[in-house]
């Protein structure tokens, strides 16, 4: 299957699931299998699996989607991030993988400049696919998406991953609050799967510190086409940068934002919906 030109319709998004499926098998048959395991800098891991992953999806992109660069995390970004991109992680959640923790997924996302299109977040193990096109609603497996009807933190079920350096900080100071005041916080150690679990309204909000463009670039669209808002702790909006996040129900949205702004490096407050 071949693209010929940047219109993005169903069929692409039918495209990308078969080849995020077809990654996450590889990813299921290695994950047994003792991976290589390398330390791309202290505490952020690379395994022989996010690299045969990567190379297929990169593979599939680039043959049916020429005109689309790709900015994979295990690759370099684009020398202009200002048009529209695919946005790989072919293994978030190398730490959950390297450790046999079932719990990580494929991420292929599209963004132009005016922000998200296209989401796909597999998740091998469960064989769940959340997915999402820009105007045609979120799905898993096909199943229509919503995000709960929580409207107060004290009910929340919410969740977020850890942070390295300064950024831990950060994320254990808003942590302190959002413990004392939610119903529970729980670790997913994928930032895709947090994102999608708010969409599929398993958990009512996911709150990260320090996360790269790849690692919410298929699930912004997912959890936005499921009624979700998505901004930085700050309240602005989610661009491709190196960023915190949080991603709520529209209700908790403003309650969140409360306790992550003091943790914030900024003060901007225009939520992304």
């Amino acid at each position: 299957m071949v693209e010929k030109s940047l219109s993005i319709s169903q069929a692409t998004r039918e495209h990308i699931v078969e080849i995020a499926h077809t990654a996450g098998d590889i990813l299921r048959r290695m994950v047994n299998a003792h991976p290589d395991v390398w330390e791309k800098s202290p505490g952020d891991l690379l395994t022989d699996a996010d690299l045969a992953a990567n190379r297929y999806i990169i593979s599939e992109l680039t043959r049916a989607y020429p005109s689309i660069p790709v900015w994979s995390e295990e690759g370099t970004p684009p020398e202009d991030t200002n048009q529209m991109l695919w946005l790989v992680d072919p293994l978030d959640g190398t730490t959950n993988f390297a450790h046999r923790f079932p719990s990580f997924a494929v991420s292929i996302g599209l963004w132009a400049p005016e922000g998200p299109i296209l989401g796909v977040v597999h998740d091998p193990m469960r064989e769940h696919t959340f997915s999402a096109l820009r105007g045609h609603g979120a799905t898993l497996n096909g199943t229509p998406l919503n995000v709960s009807q929580v409207t107060h933190l004290s009910r929340a079920l919410m969740a977020c991953d850890w942070a390295r350096g300064e950024a831990r900080e950060r994320l254990l100071g808003l942590l302190n609050h959002i413990g004392r005041e939610a119903h529970a916080v729980r670790a997913i150690g994928a930032a895709a799967l947090g994102i999608s679990y708010v969409a599929a309204g398993w958990l009512d909000g996911y709150f990260n510190a320090n996360l790269h463009p790849w690692d919410y670039g298929a699930g912004i669209v997912i959890l936005q086409e499921a009624g979700g808002v998505a901004s930085t702790w700050s309240g602005a909006r989610i661009a491709l940068t190196q960023t915190s996040i949080i991603c709520t129900t529209p209700a908790l949205h403003p309650q969140v934002l409360a306790f992550s702004g003091m943790f914030s490096r900024g003060n901007n407050v225009h939520a992304q919906k």
